[in-house]
C-alpha cells in the first residue's frame, strides 16, 4: 500500500497493489481535527 494523503491526525487515504483507493479510519484516537 502506498500513502496517498492523511486527512486528519485519524484518517488516511491509501492505494493498494491494484491502484484503488482506501480510506482507513482509526478508532481510540484523539486527534485534533485540521483547519
Amino acid at each position: 500500500m502506498t500513502v496517498v494523503s492523511v486527512g486528519d491526525g485519524d484518517t488516511l487515504r491509501v492505494r493498494n497493489q491494484q491502484g484503488q483507493p482506501i480510506t482507513i479510519r482509526l478508532g481510540c484516537i484523539d486527534a485534533p481535527e485540521m483547519k
